[in-house]
């Protein structure tokens, strides 16, 4: 699928009736222009996302409900090798005003109607990436070999005490062992959310990738047992 503002491409899509069941061999998304192109466009900071992965597959699924009321219906999807990026020009002014949603707040935005009991993502990784004004340093923060559970995610039917749920481990830098824990409600007016951080032992110098870049600082030496 292609318009004037993205590419999208899914490879050996299948649907298995008997055990409703959906699978693809890998899916892809990105912005119809290159990036220097989509940026050279803009007046403020926006966000150039893309996002690929291997293989997904959905079960079971109402495929009918889907086709005709826009609602998709799922037990489980589980999703290999997902691979996302953002990249954001600070160099741009900043558009000020504008409140991003969280997590329930972008399931509320969604085009179609959801209810899945989990999402499970196997060896992801997450790449963030900006351009820092005035020194032009770039600052790059990946999240690699993640594992994340994304559970009773729903922008209908919600119940008083619904909530959303994810719970996730990785290494930030590709280097640091870390888990997060978040659960948020679906009915809190002021949209309030519980996360819990943890991390494994590490040298404290491997986040001068960070440091350095965002805020022209260097860890000489340092180490933490417990985050």
């Amino acid at each position: 699928y292609a318009d004037t503002t993205v590419n999208a491409k899914w490879f050996n899509a299948a649907f298995d009736r008997t055990t409703k069941t959906f699978r693809l061999d890998s899916f892809s998304y990105q912005p119809a222009l290159p990036r220097d192109s989509f940026l050279a466009k803009q007046t403020y900071q926006v966000d150039y996302i893309t996002a690929k992965s291997g293989a997904v597959e959905i079960s079971p699924v109402d495929v009918n409900q889907f086709i005709n009321k826009n609602e998709l219906s799922a037990g489980k999807i589980v999703i290999d090798d997902f691979y996302f990026t953002d990249y954001k020009d600070k160099r741009l002014p900043f558009n000020a005003g504008i409140i991003k949603p969280l997590p329930v707040g972008l399931l509320k935005k969604m085009r179609y109607l959801i209810s899945i009991d989990t999402v499970l993502l196997n060896n992801a990784a997450v790449e963030y990436t900006e351009t820092i004004p005035l020194t032009d340093k770039v600052l790059f923060v990946p999240v690699t070999r993640m594992n994340a559970r994304l559970l009773n995610l729903k922008n209908y039917k919600i119940n008083r005490d619904d909530s959303l749920g994810i719970q996730s481990t990785g290494y930030l830098l590709d280097t640091l062992w870390v888990k997060l824990n978040v659960k948020q409600s679906y009915t809190d007016s002021l949209e309030g959310f519980w996360m819990t951080l943890q991390a494994k032992p590490a040298d404290l110098r491997q986040l001068n990738q960070i440091f350095i870049p965002a805020a022209s600082m260097k860890i000489e030496s340092g180490n933490i047992d417990t985050l």
